[in-house]
């Protein structure tokens, strides 16, 4: 680089201290400013974990509630379907033995033998059709008839022709089914809305002739 003496005007290399020419002192050169480039530069954000949206979750804890309540709801309703169905056997078959029991001896035994298979079936359906908790709807009917049955035999016997005492059975176990619950507006399974009214009229049909059977022979 060089250095112009500013005596005498004459250019040469800043290795000199002084002018070649006149021997004025060379001006100092100034040293190149120095620059510092600052450069701010701000973390890029760790990219967040995925989550499950709120809606996700809300309908996963749903379902999950749903299949819950389903499965009890269906355990409540095989109950009470069996507790329906024992209730109807004991208290159709106890109507039976009244029956045959009152027609044993006898040469009619027709009227008696109608009377409990009509009064099997509409027990079968009033229990079916008549919505209870299960332990009242096991235990009602059959309490009934056997009330029924104990108030026919402490009266006396006015006309052994007439099956009295299977109507005094019959109408225990019938007061009682319909006593402290309403009917059945529905089911979760819609086809047991009309199956069970049908099956618990055959069920307490056969169970009452199945009674009347066993009385009527063995008497």
């Amino acid at each position: 680089m060089n250095v112009t003496c500013e005596y005498c005007g004459r250019e040469q290399p800043d290795t000199s201290a002084r002018c070649i020419a006149c021997g004025a002192p060379l001006p100092v050169p100034e040293p190149a400013p120095m620059r510092v480039t600052v450069v701010e530069s701000t973390p890029e954000p760790a990219s967040p974990l995925p989550t499950p949206e709120l809606g996700d979750t809300l309908k996963e804890g749903l379902a999950a509630a749903g299949a819950v309540v389903g499965s009890l709801s269906l355990g409540s309703i095989v109950l009470r379907v069996a507790a329906q169905g024992i209730a109807i056997a004991v208290s159709a078959f106890i109507v039976g033995l009244t029956a045959g029991s009152e027609a044993a001896g006898q040469a009619r035994y027709l009227p008696h033998l109608l009377t409990a298979l009509l009064g099997g079936a509409l027990l079968g359906m009033v229990v079916t059709l008549v919505k209870k908790r299960t332990i009242w709807t096991l235990l009602a009917t059959p309490a009934g008839t056997i009330l029924g049955n104990i108030a026919a035999r402490l009266l006396p016997d006015f006309n052994l022709m007439l099956p009295l005492n299977t109507l005094l059975t019959l109408a225990g176990g019938l007061i009682l089914a319909m006593v402290g619950g309403n009917r059945t507006r529905g089911t979760r399974i819609p086809c047991l809305k009309m199956l069970q009214p049908v099956a618990g009229a055959i069920g307490g049909l056969l169970f009452a002739l199945l009674g009347f059977y066993v009385l009527y022979r063995l008497r």
